[in-house]
């Protein structure tokens, strides 16, 4: 349980209905709950709560995988349309995964989460190739390469994006989260998504 009764009610309910979750979200937002809360201890938390189930039983959580997944992109679209962008944001991250790479639903909870937090993001909707971001790469603004890593057959691509993207912007910090993420020559290897700001910060004050 989290000291806020909102916190679990939005994570219980992320694992049920579209509508519910939107619901739960809008009071925890007019109780004070702040975005960032709502999605550390409501959707994050809800996802390894998720994973937990599907250790215990595959076929039942794989029942409700869809309106899990429907309900959670519902609610991380109200929490992004409530975001004040930073007037001037420290950095730019560029969140992805390469094409064939299937999970990007946690890409795109820290995406918003990273929002929350004041920083700019672009986020890739679909997998890329190195000429699918080359725009991007071109922003001096831009830090931080994310890429989440969970699918053994996309290991050589992303092998072979990382090291595309030291060939054109040696200074970017290439920063890698998922299950395959030891091993990809990433300068960073994040396990747990709740410390990716905090990790980010630290290195910019660093390197930057």
């Amino acid at each position: 349980m989290t000291d806020n009764p909102l916190e679990d009610e939005v994570k219980t309910i992320l694992l049920g209905d579209s509508e519910a979750a939107i619901n739960a979200t809008l009071r925890a937002l007019d109780n004070g709950l702040s975005i960032e809360d709502i999605m550390l201890k409501g959707i994050l938390k809800a996802w390894m709560d998720y994973s937990e189930w599907y250790q215990r039983d595959p076929d039942g959580a794989l029942k409700r995988w869809f309106e899990c997944y429907n309900a959670t992109y519902k609610v991380l679209k109200l929490l992004e349309a409530k975001i004040v962008p930073t007037p001037n944001p420290p950095f730019t991250v560029l969140a992805i995964t390469v094409r064939g790479e299937g999970h990007v639903l946690i890409k795109d909870m820290l995406a918003v989460l990273l929002k929350a937090k004041g920083l700019n993001v672009f986020s890739m909707k679909k997998g890329v190739t190195v000429g699918d971001i080359l725009e991007f790469m071109s922003d001096p603004s831009v830090k931080f390469v994310i890429i989440s890593c969970t699918q053994e057959e996309t290991r050589e691509s992303i092998t072979d994006l990382v090291k595309r993207i030291r060939g054109i912007r040696p200074d970017l910090k290439i920063v890698a989260g998922g299950a395959i993420a030891e091993g990809l020559s990433a300068d960073i290897v994040i396990s747990d998504p709740s410390k990716l700001f905090e990790t980010l910060m630290d290195e910019y004050k660093k390197q930057f």
